[in-house]
């Protein structure tokens, strides 16, 4: 199941990298409220090259040859969930490789058994959980 733990450190990693790129470029943290507030389009290509579509409470992002997808909590967090982790390792080239949904939700379903992860209330999205 190491794949797993490879998989959501990936997709965290470029998740994280790619909003804090486009949060520096528009000089706001919270990016779904800059969105909201209208200070960012809802679709274009950032100063230093971040191609980003915004889309309900998430947004896809990509540059340098990452695509990522998140769905924002409150105050600009995100997770992981099943779809977006399967997404990522179709759209990515990764030495976990392409993984399909069921394999995520079985894996996923692992780690939270053992409380490694565990669901965010009130969403469809996990976290790391913190001793």
């Amino acid at each position: 199941m190491d794949w797993i733990h490879e998989l959501i450190t990936g997709y965290m990693s470029a998740a994280t990298g790619l909003c804090e790129r486009l949060g520096r470029s528009i000089g706001r943290v919270d990016l779904l409220a800059a969105r909201r507030a209208g200070e960012i389009a809802k679709s274009g290509v950032s100063p230093d090259g971040i191609e980003f579509e915004f889309h309900g409470i998430g947004c896809r992002l990509s540059a340098d040859g990452t695509v990522v997808d998140v769905d924002f909590l409150p105050g600009g967090a995100f997770g992981f969930d099943v779809w977006r982790l399967h997404v990522f390792s179709s759209e990515n080239v990764l030495t976990v490789g392409r993984r399909s949904a069921a394999e995520v939700q079985e894996a996923l379903d692992g780690l939270v058994r053992v409380g490694e992860v565990e669901a965010i209330p009130g969403s469809r999205t996990f976290r790391w959980r913190t001793p």
